[in-house]
């Protein structure tokens, strides 16, 4: 039943079979329009609903994707995240001939920071020091997590000569950001030590390789004292030195 329809007459007998039949066919046809309006509210009630649904879904989706390609401690970008960037960096760069370097860095006696201040203290070390240096940075290079106190920088189509400025500048932010750090060897605030390598790479070459270019620069960078930057340049003809 949709509804009630009544009707009255001031005059008797009014009712004719006729006019009764005629009220019966009225009371159809408005049965069936407001069949109709209830049906197509409940299919736009139904289509909403499933926009809803869609939009939350979406967003879902947005956040997970968000959490699987960032570290939930810092917020930068994870590793995985940077093997994604690292590889369109790569292919850009091996297609456009242009430089990409790789920096990897991390801070100086961690460890001893971590059992001197306790792990909440370290977690906050972390978190200062790559929003610190996201902060320096902004959109002229990627900054990753990389894991632990390590962290990664992709620079492209930058000269050497600035990449290294840039790096030396993120250097001294930290250093100038004085967080104490009792049992470090060298100063008592917390330090970085930057192994960089720039290339312009070729279809010859390959990411892993350069990854470990850029550690193997990180090491020397330690052996010479840390809190310092060691910078690694490969050549593959003297165009691609005056390029870099």
């Amino acid at each position: 039943r949709i509804g009630v329809m009544t009707i009255q007459s001031y005059e008797k007998n009014y009712f004719t079979i006729h006019r009764i039949e005629a009220v019966k066919a009225y009371a159809s046809y408005a049965a069936i329009a407001i069949n109709h309006a209830i049906k197509s509210r409940r299919l736009i009630d139904e289509v909403e609903k499933r926009k809803y649904l869609q939009a939350q879904l979406e967003s879902s989706n947005e956040q997970l994707s968000y959490l699987s390609e960032h570290d939930a401690l810092t917020g930068l970008p994870n590793k995985r995240k940077f093997d994604l960037v690292m590889s369109q960096s790569w292919e850009r760069a091996v297609i456009r001939k242009e430089s990409l370097a790789v920096v990897i860095f991390d801070i100086d006696f961690f460890k001893q920071y971590n059992d001197y201040y306790g792990h909440m203290e370290g977690d906050r070390c972390l978190y200062m020091i790559g929003n610190t240096i996201k902060k320096t940075g902004g959109h002229d290079f990627f900054l990753t997590r990389y894991g632990g106190d390590e962290f990664v920088i992709i620079f492209s189509g930058q000269a050497s000569h600035i990449v290294y400025e840039k790096c030396e500048a993120i250097r001294r932010v930290v250093e100038e950001k004085a967080i104490p750090h009792q049992k470090s060897f060298i100063k008592p605030i917390v330090t970085i030590t930057m192994g960089v390598y720039i290339t312009i790479p070729s279809e010859d070459d390959s990411i892993q390789d350069c990854i470990s270019e850029a550690d193997h620069a990180l090491y020397k960078a330690k052996e010479k004292g840390r809190n310092c930057v060691e910078m690694s340049v490969g050549l593959s003809s003297k165009e691609a030195e005056n390029e870099i």
